[in-house]
């Protein structure tokens, strides 16, 4: 938000910007020459002492600390020096020492003909004016010039200009968790900032990590993790969580059994083997969908309900026999000979080798493990010789057709990370139904739970890009690593990390639809946001790499990344996600921007893991979008 060319000189000073932008910079504006000569190395044969006269923009890296301009000539600079603190008689003349950094991380430097009085970086507000401690003294910036407010983004940033909408999430609490003794503590949803606080001991159990993620744990126990005690099923296994034990169960099923959904969740159930008694039953399940498109919804067309559950039932709903669809919707079920009437159901629910995920009825609570799960069925008949059932439908009138296109995109979002991350997603349970409302009071994703809206102002269950943007998140907290703080963002700049997350989410789900175009559909006619399109950050910020930024900037950086851009090719998807799961995760990660995982931390971890896209950086991402990114990456990577 501050501009002005002596601002980028603190970033400089701070290794928060690669101080070769600055030319950059000073070509923009205008710089002049004060007649110093050109130097070899980045700090030059001749290093200029504090002092010294110096150019404000040219020859910051030929002072000590930097060149600094002067309080009554900005066009004028000296090199400053650093002094202890406020009563430190190293400033000489008319200079005074100052901090640049904050009350935690202070950052003395003398400054000419300036005073700051108390007033740090970190800043404060008096009303919507944003007042901070920069090289020229107290800084001024009218937030609501630009529509904004003047507010505490963040603990470790301080203030800035944000949107007033921004309300700070969940703060430091992670979707993964954290144990206060045998408090677990993490955050339901980032979207809500909803934190949640559970004494563990109030079950007789203990607070523990499960790789990385908090959990209530059975005490002598290794815990459950992500594995619930409904389960799921893998390679004709039932695994599911034993909670009385605290333990994951593996169960093979025997020859006359088969992994299915049961009353307890997904188990080894009996089934009698096929002869001469069965009848054998085909057909195809599809559902009415309606694609989302830049003038509104398009018309209900055909689509196959892949990979679901089938379940037979006699007229007491009893169980007869269980089955599951192809990624046609296709379907083969052996039933018992007989002349009681049978229906066939369709859940949307799986429980594959590759999927493991259910949407359900209660979008209204936190937690939807005991709701209904969606389904349709066919019409009763009597199975007394094989048959095909022809194309069974879920209509679009039907109210039920949206939980299947939930599923189904679901669904592709697990192929997509199988494919990309080499590992099957944990379980997930989306919640939704039509014409209501969720418990976040829009769409949002929590640790295992995703909820989507429904209501007639703002549906979202044919939504794809939003539907993809939240599995996205999902996929993020349980692969990567998430630091985002949660709560209002509209794509104006906001906390680093907020934007990171939102923006990755959007990027995700533009991958995974192979499309740039992020579209979200309500009442009021269609949103429409282009990642892939030029936006800016401030290339000369005070705070360098610490700034606030556009989740959309985010967005078309990582769109750029992975497809290239202008000329520069991309570095491919398994780059982006590589360096998601190997480095944002892992303790070498060296959080050079704000404290958690944002944007610099990529582009640091695609350096670091030898992707090489030093070239990417330089041209794309500080040459277009602006982001004063300290190119080269960190000192160990280099």
């Amino acid at each position: 938000m501050k501009s002005g060319y002596r601002l980028v000189l603190y970033a400089c000073v701070f290794g928060l910007v690669g101080c070769d932008i600055i030319e950059q910079a000073a070509e923009e504006l205008g710089a002049f020459d004060l007649g110093v000569e050109d130097t070899e190395g980045p700090f030059g044969d001749d290093i200029l002492t504090a002092g010294a006269p110096c150019d404000p923009l040219a020859d910051e890296d030929r002072c000590d600390i930097g060149c600094a301009p002067r309080a009554d000539d900005p066009d004028q600079g000296e090199c400053v020096a650093a002094c202890e603190g406020p009563d430190d008689p190293t400033c000489t003349g008319d200079s005074l020492c100052n901090n640049l950094g904050s009350e935690d991380e202070p950052f003395y430097v003398c400054l000419p003909n300036a005073s700051c009085g108390g007033l740090d970086f970190y800043g404060r507000c008096e009303g919507d004016v944003l007042t901070m401690c920069g090289f020229n003294g107290p800084d001024l910036y009218d937030c609501e010039q630009d529509g904004l407010t003047c507010a505490l983004v963040s603990d470790d940033y301080g203030f800035d200009c944000i949107s007033a909408g921004h309300t700070g999430g969940c703060g430091d609490e992670t979707l993964l968790g954290r144990c206060d003794g045998d408090i677990l503590v993490y955050c339901q949803s980032a979207e809500t900032g909803a934190v949640v606080r559970y004494d563990c001991s109030e079950d007789g159990e203990t607070c523990g990590l499960v790789d990385d993620e908090a959990f209530c744990l059975v005490e002598g126990t290794e815990g459950c993790g992500a594995t619930s005690s409904e389960g799921y099923c893998e390679s004709g296994d039932a695994v599911f969580c034993d909670v009385d034990r605290g333990e994951i169960v593996s169960d093979s099923c025997a020859d006359n059994q088969v992994c299915a959904l049961s009353a307890d969740g997904y188990r080894c159930v009996e089934v009698e083997v096929p002869n001469d008694g069965f009848v054998r039953v085909t057909g195809t399940w599809q559902f009415e969908k309606r694609d989302l498109g830049p003038g509104g919804y398009a018309a209900p067309r055909p689509m196959p309900i892949r990979f679901a559950t089938l379940q037979a039932l006699n007229e007491d709903n009893q169980y007869v026999a269980t089955g599951s669809t192809d990624e046609d919707g296709r379907f083969t079920i052996e039933l018992p000979n007989g002349t009681d009437l049978i229906r066939l159901a369709v859940l949307a629910t799986a429980s594959t080798d590759r999927h493991a995920l259910s949407v359900r009825d209660c979008p209204e609570q936190a937690d939807g493990s005991n709701c209904n799960i969606h389904g349709a069925a066919s019409d009763f008949f009597v199975p007394d010789e094989d048959r095909d059932l022809g194309t069974l439908t879920v209509t679009y009138a039907s109210g039920v057709a949206g939980a299947f296109n939930i599923f189904d995109v679901f669904v592709t979002g697990f192929d997509f990370a199988i494919e990309n991350l080499g590992r099957r997603p944990p379980p997930l349970t989306a919640l939704w139904r039509e014409g209501s409302n969720t418990y976040c009071n829009t769409s949002c994703c929590g640790r295992s739970t995703t909820w989507i809206l429904g209501t007639n102002r703002d549906t979202d269950e044919f939504d794809d890009a939003v539907l993809l943007h939240e599995f996205g998140h999902f996929i993020e907290g349980h692969f990567s690593r998430s630091d985002s703080p949660g709560g209002f963002h509209d794509g104006s700049p906001t906390d680093p990390r907020l934007a990171w997350g939102e923006g990755y989410g959007t990027y995700f789900g533009g991958e995974v639809a192979n499309t740039s175009l992020y579209l979200d559909g309500a009442a009021g006619g269609v949103s429409r946001t282009e990642i892939d399109a030029d936006y800016t950050a401030d290339l000369r910020s005070a705070r360098g790499m610490r700034q606030l930024v556009s989740e959309y900037m985010t967005a078309a950086i990582l769109w750029r990344a992975s497809r290239g851009h202008n000329g520069y090719a991309g570095l491919g998807t398994e780059v982006i996600f590589e360096t998601m799961a190997n480095y944002l995760r892992s303790d070498d990660m060296a959080d050079r921007g704000v404290r958690g995982v944002d944007l610099v931390d990529f582009l640091d971890g695609l350096i670091c893991r030898g992707h090489d896209p030093e070239d990417f950086i330089e041209n794309v991402v500080i040459g277009i979008h602006r982001f004063p990114y300290e190119a080269g990456g960190p000192a160990d990577c280099r």
